[in-house]
């Protein structure tokens, strides 16, 4: 957790006054921070390193394993590691990565999607098999005055009736979990698959949860869907939808370029720390 410093005052005369130079070498200088316990503290920064309260060192789900590399949340973004079942119906990676698809289409195969894992700090793009089961958030563009971080509650409602609260980042809105229903946006049941040669046939849309176990990981991650699924009408409501490939980039774009915390460099390849939720083993901020 990071500490700001906004104001230092000093106890004189039963009255609390505001410092705002020091005397060094010969002179008066503004002051520019505090040095407290081994760590400096600068006086006006106006972000926090981590939300209080957002380490939480746990192995109870949802959470992502242990690594060097640890999520810190600062944009409420909550990106969970529910792992993906590939196009041959095999689960996998619960835990280690999170897996995103776009409504974007690569080809007749391939479709676009989004990643992060334990093992990098990036937000990671790639093609994929459209019969592979990802997770899915859901984006709005976002035309208010709400500074970065505004929570929004319940502003998406999906095809069964789950609300979602969403946050601002940008000139966007994300919903702060991954999608969970079984209905398409008009109300109609998506087929769950859950045997693996079913999966691996289908050209139609599907969803899942993660081996086939709501209680253990579907209720914490969210369901895998097919992007033939994300195709038909998953999302579309109160200006929602599934995100393209641009707004992914608009999304990752943003935070790189916004200079938003004085000495914390946000770069193509730690973007995905500041998103991915702050659950994890061992958390060593915890």
């Amino acid at each position: 957790m990071s500490t700001i410093v906004k104001n230092i005052h000093i106890f004189k005369d039963g009255a609390w006054h505001p410092i705002k130079k020091v005397f060094k070498d010969s002179s008066w200088r503004t002051m520019k921070g505090i040095f407290y316990e081994g760590v400096w503290y600068e006086i006006g920064v106006s972000c926090v390193v981590m939300p209080d309260g957002c380490a939480i060192a746990t192995n109870e789900h949802p959470r992502w394993n242990e690594s060097i590399y640890y999520g810190t949340n600062n944009f409420k973004f909550n990106a969970l590691p529910g792992g993906d079942r590939n196009f041959i119906g095999n689960f996998g990676n619960v835990g280690n990565s999170g897996r995103w698809w776009s409504s974007t289409e690569n080809d007749a195969i391939f479709a676009l999607s989004r990643g992060m894992n334990i093992g990098y700090g990036d937000v990671g793009s790639g093609s994929d098999y459209k019969k592979a089961g990802f997770s899915v958030r859901c984006v709005k563009d976002y035309t208010g005055s709400q500074p970065n971080g505004t929570i929004l509650s319940n502003d998406y409602t999906d095809g069964e009736g789950n609300t979602y609260d969403a946050v601002v980042i940008g000139e966007q809105l994300w919903t702060v979990k991954n999608l969970h229903t079984t209905k398409y946006q008009n109300g109609t049941n998506i087929p769950n698959g859950t045997d693996n040669t079913d999966w691996y046939t289908l050209t139609t849309g599907a969803y899942c949860w993660y081996n086939n176990d709501y209680t253990t990981y579907g209720q914490h991650y969210g369901a895998l869907y097919n992007w033939y699924a994300v195709d038909n009408g998953l999302v579309n409501n109160n200006g929602y939808r599934v995100p393209s490939d641009s707004d992914w980039t608009q999304l990752t774009d943003y935070l790189i370029g916004i200079n938003w915390c004085n000495d914390i460099v946000v770069a193509s390849y730690n973007v995905g720390q500041y998103l991915k939720s702050c659950r994890q083993v061992n958390h060593p901020l915890a």
